[in-house]
């Protein structure tokens, strides 16, 4: 690079290798005094050539940054998963508990059921790595905690603790409801 004869030298090899044929046909399809030189049809060969290049090249960076970003797309896909499970898990969860609503606060009295009766519907629903992954029994109810929209007087002892105790004794959530309220006559 540093040597500018060298690259002089190389310019002037590559204007022999290009001009040579074309002067050495244009004499025979060209009147005479005129020089043509087939430009067009050049570049639609160097396109080829390069097209033959680069998209093998293209094809192997592209395979190489799908290599690189696989375990950043497998974490995203994963948590997509999990958050859908979540999700539908607790729409379930209200949709079945009398006295929850979506969109409306739950009190102490219904959250326990609405974690528990959401992570038993995530569990069993739920394949058996997308679980694991989530942080099984436990990571799944507190995801199920953290997503309602609970009292302010929730907290995760007066609401998780109950939830993780039924679940690992085996209690369905529906267990955990309390009575309807009766109405006044």
């Amino acid at each position: 690079m540093r040597n500018p004869m060298i690259w002089a030298l190389a310019l002037a090899c590559l204007l022999i290798a290009v001009l040579a044929p074309v002067l050495a046909f244009a004499a025979d399809a060209a009147p005479a005094g005129a020089l043509v030189i087939p430009w067009g049809t050049w570049v639609l060969e160097l396109a080829h050539i390069a097209s033959a290049i680069l998209v093998p090249l293209a094809v192997t960076y592209l395979g190489l940054l799908l290599k690189r970003a696989s375990p950043f797309l497998s974490a995203f896909f994963t948590n997509a998963l999990i958050d859908r499970m979540v999700n539908l898990a607790v729409d379930f969860a209200l949709a079945s508990i009398e006295g929850a609503a979506k969109g409306r606060t739950v009190s102490v009295a219904v959250a326990p059921a609405l974690v528990t009766l959401g992570a038993q519907r995530a569990l069993d629903s739920t394949l058996p790595w997308i679980v694991a992954r989530a942080g099984g029994v436990q990571g799944i109810a507190e995801r199920v905690f953290r997503r309602l929209d609970l009292d302010p007087a929730a907290s995760a002892e007066n609401t998780l603790a109950p939830a993780l105790d039924a679940l690992a004794a085996g209690v369905p959530g529906q267990a955990l409801v309390p009575p309807a309220p009766v109405p006044a006559a």
